[in-house]
């Protein structure tokens, strides 16, 4: 008995050992399941914080849908009134433009209207008085401007004033509709009121007749009279930058002909009188005739003095082939060595410094004649 009661009490303690073990062990457990406890509530405290986070995101980004939406809509609204504007425009635009297009046909059936009708022209004595006063007025006033087609129609005494007086149908030429509206009126109203040798232009040096401007747009000769009116009118227009002198397109034909006061009228004078210092180019229009005995005039080219360089170019609009005759340029020559003699002699006589000349002529690329173009030659 007493040995059973010693296995029982061993057995006891034995267990009560394994259960302080077991309790030993549980305790770090309790304390890493606390921590796991304390995590978990820490994350679910995060994922409540990312939640809140995401719903603000998501409310600024409908915020800023609706902005978006109300610029858009205040964009293309605005795209809409500029596209109206435009619309309204273009519409007056089309308005005017096929006015003007009537007016010009109208004015086109008028000149025709005219041109077909019996011209009534004034005693020669009457016409030539009217245009010596006029010409005295335009003087006096020293303004130099076109005149108005219906103050004057002079008509040479040589030539009847009949219908072979009449200037072509101007419609008829090729370079017409390149002029704008206005200018295409005021053109039409000089070729259907105006004579062959009506004045289109007229100052105290300067008269340019109808039969002039006749030849310009029918693609004929053109004449001295039109190269000095353009260079009076470049010389008008220049800029202050560049300072340029224009010697007469005659000047040429002076020195070809050996007629030694005019070559001093229009060459040297004008040469002692405007070339000073601050000069940059010197235009000089030359007229080659077609061979060496011929006096008429047959090609327009350009011999052009670079003074600050003391150069000289050629540009020419009808370069002969390689190993052909080039008139154009020994004439260009010619005249070079007369402007450089002359202003030697000049500056030695004024007891200025020798120039150092570049020697010959260059002659620089330009565009040449042909079908698509108009240009100053043979028949430009």
């Amino acid at each position: 008995m007493q040995q059973m009661k010693e296995n029982y009490e061993g057995q006891i303690l034995e267990l009560q050992r394994k259960i302080n073990e077991l309790e030993k062990e549980s305790i770090p457990n309790k304390r890493e399941d606390e921590v796991s406890v304390n995590n978990f509530d820490d994350g679910i405290s995060d994922g409540d914080n990312i939640v809140e986070n995401i719903d603000e995101a998501e409310a600024e980004i409908e915020n800023l849908k609706h902005v978006h939406e109300k610029d858009e809509a205040a964009e293309v609204g605005n795209q809409r009134g500029q596209v109206k504007t435009f619309k309204s425009k273009l519409a007056l635009k089309r308005k005017e433009t096929q006015q003007k297009n009537v007016e010009v046909e109208n004015e086109k059936k008028q000149y025709c209207l005219r041109a077909k009708a019996p011209r009534k022209v004034e005693d020669a004595k009457v016409i030539k008085s009217k245009t010596l006063k006029l010409g005295r007025k335009k003087k006096a006033e020293n303004n130099d401007e076109i005149i108005e087609v219906e103050k004057i129609v002079t008509v040479s005494k040589s030539v009847d004033a009949g219908a072979s007086c009449q200037l072509r149908n101007i419609t008829d030429s090729r370079h017409y509709n390149y002029f704008e509206e206005k200018e295409k009126a005021t053109v039409l109203q000089f070729f259907s009121l105006c004579h062959t040798f009506s004045n289109a232009y007229m100052d105290d040096t300067l008269t340019i007749q109808g039969r002039l401007l006749e030849d310009l747009m029918f693609d004929k000769f053109t004449s001295s009279e039109v190269i000095d009116f353009y260079s009076k009118w470049l010389k008008k227009h220049s800029s202050e930058g560049a300072k340029s002198l224009y010697v007469s397109s005659v000047a040429w034909t002076h020195l070809k002909a050996d007629q030694k006061k005019c070559v001093q009228r229009t060459l040297h004078d004008v040469l002692e009188k405007e070339l000073a210092d601050d000069i940059k180019y010197v235009f000089i229009p030359m007229n080659t005739s077609k061979s060496r005995h011929q006096a008429e005039g047959y090609h327009w080219t350009l011999l052009v003095l670079n003074y600050q360089d003391k150069k000289f170019e050629h540009y020419d609009s009808m370069k002969p082939r390689k190993g052909l005759l080039n008139l154009s340029y020994e004439d260009a020559v010619v005249m070079r060595n007369e402007v450089v003699d002359w202003i030697n002699s000049h500056r030695a006589e004024t007891k200025k410094s020798k120039i150092s000349w570049l020697k010959g002529v260059k002659t620089p690329t330009c565009p040449q004649q042909g079908t698509t173009y108009v240009m100053i030659g043979h028949k430009h």
